[in-house]
């Protein structure tokens, strides 16, 4: 476990956690936040990421830029667009903010410039998570369905 206790400023903190020691498991993380009772008494967290180390060499930023799902927000039918994307099989997941599961499905033999929709137009609008992976790469993209 991570703890950060105390008054560490009024400036932003980076933190970094290793977990590489639950690697094929899963877990959960928790953040708990216990302030006073006095306004400046406050605290805020924001920018997390979970991300995966690989050796594969792949320019992960260069990836993330050509896949795109819009509109966003949208009304539950999402294009996705792969633009100079070569990669075999994309698992594309969809998650509700508890992590939990509600959609999955896998397209292969994808090609520069592959357009396919994610359908969800029957969720109830709220915040979704997209989880694109394949066997080099995983990305978490936030969407909205209105």
């Amino acid at each position: 476990m991570n703890y950060l206790s105390g008054n560490t400023g009024n400036q932003w903190n980076q933190k970094t956690v290793d977990l590489t020691a639950y690697i094929g498991q899963i877990i959960n993380i928790r953040f708990r936040g216990i302030t006073g009772s006095y306004y400046r008494s406050d605290m805020a967290l924001d920018d997390i990421n979970i991300k995966e180390k690989t050796g594969t060499g792949i320019n992960e930023g260069s990836l993330i830029s050509n896949i795109l799902i819009y509109p966003n927000p949208g009304d539950g039918k999402f294009n996705l667009s792969f633009n100079d994307v070569k990669q075999d099989h994309w698992d594309i997941t969809v998650c509700d903010p508890q992590g939990r599961m509600l959609y999955n499905k896998i397209i292969s033999d994808i090609t520069s410039g592959y357009q396919t929709v994610l359908d969800i137009s029957g969720f109830v609008p709220g915040i979704y998570f997209v989880i694109l992976k394949n066997e080099n790469f995983t990305h978490t993209r936030r969407i909205i369905i209105q």
